[in-house]
């Protein structure tokens, strides 16, 4: 589960490159989409094999799809060479079939608590028909002057939250087999290689150049790194998942809002430093 890790936060850095490209609120209202798309990807995908105490060939493998579709829907669309949007949501509807599927094969993981489960699979699976529709319809269709692209994006996105939402009352409930320790771990660590990731990039835009345009916002830029992560480590990653549902979803949504930051944030400073008129 490490390298799914690695690979959804390469999603989020490629995504977020966008940005660089076109640096609008438009485009920062779709990377922020993206991001908590893939996001809650990885939240069900995770959650759900660490509860599991069984892992086989076959979640494996379905993994490895999973992995596949979601670097070719990142490079898709975040404007990669070569591929369509229509790769794109095909590409995550694979994905998100592939996490209904995994869902399914993890629901004795949670004992009793099942009905969330059910829901989590219909939902998902709603998800993944929505992209599938979404690689079918033209782009060069419009609503009200917008692509009616963007529209099934977000719905699809919208229904994908929904579904990952379901886990929180399954978490918050104490007969569930819930390794609660482990779980904050890989949150920890998930944020943990968002930062290094954004620190690379950031040495990285500047590495060959033989002046930084704007060394203030480079100061910045690595100033914003170390303070997410004093924030985070080491006292709320030790925080213990909450027995009241209201906390939890709380604690859910700060987690990702760290995440865009530190990918979207570092992004936009990356931008900054490397632009003499920023």
């Amino acid at each position: 589960v490490l390298f799914f890790d690695l690979v959804v936060v390469a999603a989020f850095s490629q995504t977020a490159k966008m940005y660089q490209a076109s640096p609008t609120w438009e485009i920062s209202l779709f990377v922020a989409g993206c991001i908590l798309l893939v996001y809650s990807i990885w939240a069900v995908t995770t959650i759900e094999s660490l509860v599991s105490p069984v892992e086989t060939w076959t979640h494996r493998i379905i993994g490895f799809v999973q992995m596949a579709a979601i670097v070719v829907g990142a490079l898709a669309l975040g404007h990669g060479k070569g591929l369509q949007d229509a790769w794109g949501f095909a590409a995550l509807s694979v994905a998100l079939g592939c996490s209904a599927v995994l869902t399914g094969l993890h629901r004795n993981a949670w004992g009793t608590k099942k009905p969330p489960t059910r829901r989590r699979v219909i939902l998902l699976t709603l998800a993944s028909v929505i992209f599938f529709a979404g690689a079918w319809i033209s782009p060069n269709l419009t609503l009200g002057g917008v692509e009616f692209l963007i529209f099934v994006f977000f719905l699809g996105t919208a229904v994908t939250i929904a579904g990952a939402l379901t886990l929180i009352p399954q978490l918050v409930d104490s007969s569930s087999r819930v390794r609660g320790h482990v779980i904050q771990e890989r949150f920890g660590l998930i944020l943990l290689i968002v930062l290094g990731d954004s620190f690379l990039l950031l040495l990285a835009s500047v590495g060959t150049d033989k002046a930084v345009p704007q060394p203030l916002f480079f100061m910045a830029s690595i100033l914003i790194v170390f303070a997410i992560w004093a924030l985070y480590f080491p006292s709320l990653a030790d925080t213990e998942i909450s027995t009241k549902l209201g906390r939890s979803y709380a604690r859910l949504g700060a987690h990702f809002l760290l995440v865009l930051s530190s990918t979207v944030a570092i992004v936009a400073c990356t931008w900054m430093a490397k632009t003499p008129t920023a």
